[in-house]
C-alpha cells in the first residue's frame, strides 16, 4: 500500500512541471475537452501506481506468503480504488500548486500520518498460529 500512496501522489508532480515549463498551456489549447487531459492524467498515474503496487503483490509467494488466489483479486480491486483517490487527490492539490516546493510542503501533511499509521514503523503482532490471508 505504501508504493501505491507514494506513487499514486507523486506522479501528478508532473502536472506543476508541465505548467512551468508551457508543455501544459499547449496541452489545454488542443481541441479536446479539459476532462479528458485530466482522465488522462489520473488514469496514468493510477496505473503506474497500479503496476508497481501489483508487481510487489505477485512477488508475496516468492518470500514465503501465501496467500489464496481470492484475495489476489481483492486486493487487485482495492489497488485500483485506491490508486484511482489517492493519484485524484494529489492531482486535485497539484492543479493548484505553482511549486514543486509547495506540492511537496502540502503532500507530506498527507503522507506523514497515513505512513506512520501504516504498520511500516510500528507492525501489528503476527496473527496466531501462521494463519494465511
Amino acid at each position: 500500500m505504501l508504493i501505491l500512496l507514494f506513487t499514486a501522489i507523486f506522479s501528478t508532480i508532473s502536472v506543476i512541471e508541465d505548467r512551468r515549463e508551457g508543455f501544459l498551456q499547449g496541452v489545454l489549447a488542443a481541441p479536446v475537452p479539459r476532462a479528458v487531459v485530466v482522465l488522462g492524467k489520473v488514469v496514468g498515474g493510477t496505473i503506474l501506481a497500479v503496476v508497481q503496487a501489483g508487481l510487489v503483490l505477485a512477488a508475496a509467494p516468492f518470500v514465503g506468503l501465501r496467500v489464496a488466489p481470492a484475495a489476489y483479486m481483492q486486493a487487485a480491486a482495492l489497488l485500483v480504488t485506491l490508486g484511482l483517490a489517492l493519484t485524484s487527490l494529489s492531482f486535485c492539490i497539484a492543479w493548484r500548486m505553482r511549486s514543486t516546493q509547495g506540492f511537496h510542503a502540502i503532500m507530506t501533511v498527507f503522507l506523514m500520518p497515513l505512513w506512520l499509521l501504516s504498520g511500516a514503523f510500528f507492525p501489528l503482532p503476527a496473527p496466531p498460529n501462521g494463519s494465511a490471508c
